[in-house]
């Protein structure tokens, strides 16, 4: 039975625009279909980071003792990409980035890595690595979209009674509430919050948006964590962990295993 931890996160802060000399550095190096995935886009700045989300992940399975010739991808029977690799027999996983084996006709190295998500938005592009599913989200608050969605009923659409509670602040005053001494946030904020936070989770089991928001309640626990009901029960395998990257952007990561804070990596374009 594989052991379950959190691998690693990264974030990066990308300003735009990036110099054109970076933008035309970064189609050479792309794979065909991130390079044919950037180009629907119409302003360069978008280009930028989709083709940066891909620089980045392929930096973060280096740390993770991957090679470049061996970070082969494909994807599994849902269609999410994964990072094709091979279980020994012991399917066992190791703290170090990959484990130490020959690779021989007959035997074939096993990364701890199998699961990764990338998002980018405004200024951040970011991805995540776990041996179990995992998603990631970053989004670009606004609150002229938040009053937009919240003036023209998409709150009903979007949220269930206890996402729309927390929206609105109306559980604050309950006194077994912990959340009035921990979260001094905006409404637009919470927004954001509990959208990365549903994202995240829609990501991790590969539905994307296909899958009703209605269908599941994500629960805002305290600062930073929250907690999944589905069909009013408590789902206690998974993880969640969210974070304002800065004044602008919020973020919020999904997994089957804990999230550790220290796995965190901060890094700018000169590190890429």
């Amino acid at each position: 039975m594989s052991i379950g931890y959190f691998l690693h996160a990264q974030f990066l802060h990308s300003k735009m625009p990036v110099p054109p000399t970076l933008l035309t550095e970064l189609q050479q190096q792309a794979s065909a279909e991130r390079l044919q995935r950037a180009m629907r886009y119409r302003q360069d700045d978008d280009k930028a980071r989709c083709l940066l989300a891909e620089r980045l992940l392929r930096q973060a399975f280096s740390k993770q003792g991957i090679a470049k010739s061996q970070q082969q991808m494909g994807k599994n029977e849902f269609g999410k990409p994964v990072l094709l690799s091979y279980k020994k027999s012991s399917e066992t996983y190791s703290e170090k980035g990959a484990e130490q084996c020959a690779d021989t006709a007959q035997q074939t190295c096993h990364f701890n890595v199998s699961h990764f998500n990338i998002s980018h938005s405004g200024e951040w592009v970011v991805c995540a690595l776990d041996n179990k599913p995992i998603g990631i989200d970053v989004e670009q608050m606004s609150k002229q979209r938040t009053l937009d969605i919240a003036n023209n009923g998409g709150y009903d659409k979007l949220f269930t009674k206890m996402e729309k509670d927390y929206l609105t602040n109306s559980q604050n005053n309950h006194p077994k509430n912990n959340l009035s001494n921990n979260l001094h946030d905006t409404i637009t904020e919470r927004f954001y919050r509990l959208w990365t936070l549903k994202e995240s989770y829609l990501k991790a089991i590969g539905t994307g948006l296909s899958q009703s928001l209605q269908s599941f309640s994500i629960e805002v626990i305290n600062a930073h964590e929250a907690r999944l009901w589905l069909a009013d029960k408590l789902q206690t395998d998974w993880y969640f962990y969210s974070f304002k990257l800065d004044e602008n952007h919020y973020c919020s990561i999904c997994s089957q295993t804990p999230i550790k804070v220290e796995k965190f990596s901060f890094i700018g374009m000169d590190d890429i």
